[in-house]
């Protein structure tokens, strides 16, 4: 019901794309959850910080995304009057995740290069510190170039590895959502510059794993 929530929010709960710990999902394991969640209500309680006694919400709605070989679970999840600190949490960027309790019967084992990627993201000089403090959370190496003038972006220097890079990605674009702007995302050895406006997650992705690879050959 619509009275029982304070907020919203969207985006994927688990996707074919490494993830910051540099697990891989096949496109069966996505399925597979997405029917867990269709037949188990049970499963569609978020819990904060995977603690089973702090139920925070309840997926309302969800689907499976599908685009090329790519594959992802969206939901939309309802958080509880009952928790306004979990929300306040969300609004001011504590909280960028919860945990979800489908579970894996098989996995595929997919080899992933390790490699360091690095590359530049311009944020609006007010908001560097959230990007800085979120990135370094995510496990990234930032280094800041904090402009004087407050009509210049902060150039933030990226470095990760590129099991951790989807993680990162998928941080940067959370982020982006929550505080209304649109980085720009600069490979350093084209210096070409993507935005999520223009490009899909999986897109940026790519676009810097390609330089990556480029740069090493």
């Amino acid at each position: 019901m619509e009275e029982e929530y304070i907020g919203y929010t969207e985006g994927y709960i688990a996707t074919t794309g490494v993830d910051s710990h540099g697990d891989q999902l096949t496109i069966e394991n996505i399925e597979s959850m997405a029917n867990q969640l269709k037949e188990k209500p049970s499963l569609r309680i978020p819990r904060l910080q995977h603690d089973i006694e702090q139920p925070i919400g309840y997926i309302i709605d969800w689907n499976v995304e599908y685009k090329d070989n790519w594959a992802g679970i969206r939901v939309k999840v309802g958080y509880y009057k009952s928790r306004p600190d979990v929300w306040e949490m969300i609004q001011t960027g504590q909280l960028t995740g919860f945990s979800f309790g489908a579970r894996v019967k098989t996995q595929e084992v997919i080899n992933m290069p390790s490699n360091e990627c690095s590359f530049d993201v311009e944020v609006l000089g007010e908001e560097w510190h959230q990007y800085d403090d979120t990135l370094k959370h995510l496990g990234a190496k930032v280094e800041a170039d904090v402009k004087k003038a407050a009509d210049f972006p902060t150039i933030l220097s990226i470095s990760c590895s590129l099991l951790s890079l989807a993680g990162t990605i998928y941080g940067i674009y959370a982020l982006s959502k929550k505080t209304k702007s649109d980085p720009v995302i600069r490979l350093k050895r084209t210096q070409k510059k993507i935005t999520f406006s223009d490009h899909t997650v999986e897109e940026i992705i790519e676009e810097i794993e390609s330089s990556t690879k480029d740069a090493n050959e």
